[in-house]
């Protein structure tokens, strides 16, 4: 069955979480059967309980996969770990040269029935920058079998796990005082220096620096520490995500909602010629400030955390194609049903008012309806004292429009109509449709690279979370070019649209141009792009289309 001169089998085997398995990299001159009948012999030979399998080809090795559901039991607050040598390797040659490697937790520490640790019993420590502790045996196949079965007991440090937790929560609060503490130097510079309106966001990312860092240091920390895993191992469920998601979150929100509302306070001070000692804006318009962020961010990261904790056999068919594809629905149903409730739990957040203002609520649905668009409802949210003039549609069956006071009480007819078209473009080209399927895209294939790279474990949610960012945002700038030509089309001229944009810009003080890395992770392109591109458009739109 062995052939001589062969490169080592590779044996991994992860008991990192709730997913454990046991890899076999099999070098192609090593057996001379089919992969298939490798797996199944494989499969039989396991004393434990072999929930699904699956063979890989490469150039050099078959990749054979066993996910285990007990390859180890919890006592208490420790793991037992069994493990027999001689069923692991049982179906190649004793003489063959071997490379084990155990992948567990950081925190714990392994020892035999007789006390003895990991490297007493021919293992070695090898480093590892992420959180599982990784435990290497080298040698040959039948020196492997001589150890006996291997019954290891690990025992979880307690006064580290808490120890850790509470340095992972003390940088959260670290986190919070740096935010505030550079708003409080951000404030500072703008008094200093007489900072113009406009120029107060771009001077503000400067300030947001320090923060950011601190919050991506807090999960590299919860990540190579090994607490990401404890976590999951000895917490689990929902448990277990808020202690390794929660303090992190909260950094990232407290940052963002911080220096958000910071820079609308500071506009407003610099426009009443003083900083003023207190904030007398509205609660609500804060709110309606907060909601459109706060809403999207929360579904996402929630539903994400449901799909994670469904399993690939959910439907426990025989074949394995037919559960994975059951997974799969049952992950897009989720994340329809979360997209279709999403607009409603907006708009029950949102304050606002029905339009009554009879001559715009006219020109609204005149537009709407030459364009075979119903709005359920149009409404108004008060946003003048925050500065922030903005349009929105949402909805996937009854389609709500979200008009700024802001932004009606500063934009002329032309604009204000250029506004309006490119939101109605948004329903009547389907984007909201059209980003669920970008979703469900990205999540299918997100899913298979993880099918066949499950070491990833709970790290796959922020790891996900951040290519739905960047994917989700790709889309998201391709539609909003689009609505900006359906309005320019159907307004005959593309002027109207860059009026509104340049107006709007003016009026939320942002800049026109986006710089670095951070223009791929937004929603819309740079006021600069859009203008361009619709300046590359003039004299194509026939005249008098209205």
């Amino acid at each position: 069955m062995a052939k001589s001169d062969t490169p080592p089998l590779l044996i991994e085997i992860h008991v990192t979480g709730d997913t454990n398995f046991i890899v076999y990299k099999v070098p192609r001159q090593m057996y001379d059967g089919s992969a298939n009948a490798l797996e199944k012999e494989l499969v039989s030979s396991q004393k434990l309980h072999v929930d699904r399998s699956r063979v890989e080809y490469s150039a050099s090795f078959t990749t054979i996969t066993l996910f285990m559901k007990d390859l180890y039991e919890k006592e208490g607050k420790n793991l037992i770990l069994h493990v027999s040598p001689k069923d692991i390797t049982s179906p190649f040659h004793a003489k063959q040269p071997v490379q084990v490697t155990l992948f567990t937790n950081k925190m714990i520490d392994w020892r035999t029935e007789e006390g003895k640790n990991l490297n007493e019993i021919g293992f070695r420590p090898v480093f590892s920058l992420l959180s599982e502790r990784k435990d290497e045996f080298i040698g040959d196949i039948n020196s492997f079998r001589n150890m006996g079965i291997l019954t290891l007991k690990g025992n979880i440090n307690e006064n580290e796990v808490v120890l850790k937790t509470l340095i992972y929560i003390l940088l959260t609060i670290i986190s919070m005082v740096v935010t505030t503490w550079m708003g409080t130097l951000l404030r500072k510079h703008v008094r200093t220096n007489h900072v113009i309106p406009a120029n107060v966001r771009s001077v503000s990312q400067k300030y947001q620096i320090p923060a950011l860092l601190l919050v991506a240091l807090q999960l590299g920390y919860v990540i190579m520490t090994g607490l990401f895993l404890g976590y999951e191992i000895f917490l689990g469920g929902i448990g277990g995500v808020l202690l390794a998601f929660g303090p992190f979150v909260i950094s990232a929100f407290f940052m963002i909602v911080y220096f958000i509302y910071l820079q609308q306070r500071i506009i407003k001070e610099i426009e009443n010629g003083e900083l003023a000692k207190e904030d007398n804006t509205p609660v609500s318009e804060i709110w309606s400030m907060l909601v459109p962020l706060v809403v999207p961010i929360v579904i996402t990261i929630l539903v994400n955390i449901v799909i994670y904790f469904i399993p690939v056999n959910i439907a426990k068919f025989d074949s394995m194609v037919t559960n994975i594809i059951t997974s799969y629905m049952v992950q897009i149903c989720i994340i329809t049903v979360a997209y279709i409730s999403a607009p409603y739990i907006y708009n029950l957040l949102l304050p606002k008012r029905k339009l009554k203002e009879r001559e715009l609520l006219d020109r609204i649905n005149l537009l709407s309806a030459k364009h075979g668009i119903h709005f359920n409802n149009i409404y108004v949210q008060s946003s003048k004292n925050i500065r922030i003039a903005n349009a929105m549609v949402s909805g996937y069956i009854h389609k709500n429009l979200y008009l700024y006071d802001y932004l009606v009480e500063n934009l002329k007819n032309q604009e204000l109509e250029a506004v309006i078209l490119h939101e109605i473009a948004h329903i009547k080209r389907k984007h909201l449709v059209k980003l669920l399927g970008v979703t469900c895209v990205t999540l299918i294939t997100f899913q298979a690279i993880l099918y066949f790279y499950p070491v990833f474990g709970w790290t796959s949610i922020p790891l996900y979370l951040i290519v739905l960012l960047l994917v989700s945002s790709f889309y998201m700038r391709r539609y909003e070019l689009e609505a900006d030509r359906f309005a320019a089309f159907h307004m005959g001229d593309t002027s109207g649209m860059i009026s509104a944009l340049l107006t709007l810009s003016r009026l939320n003080y942002t800049s026109t141009s986006v710089k670095g890395p951070i223009k791929y992770f937004k929603t819309h392109p740079s006021i600069d792009v859009r203008v361009r591109h619709l300046q590359q458009l003039h004299g194509q739109f026939p005249k008098n289309r209205r």
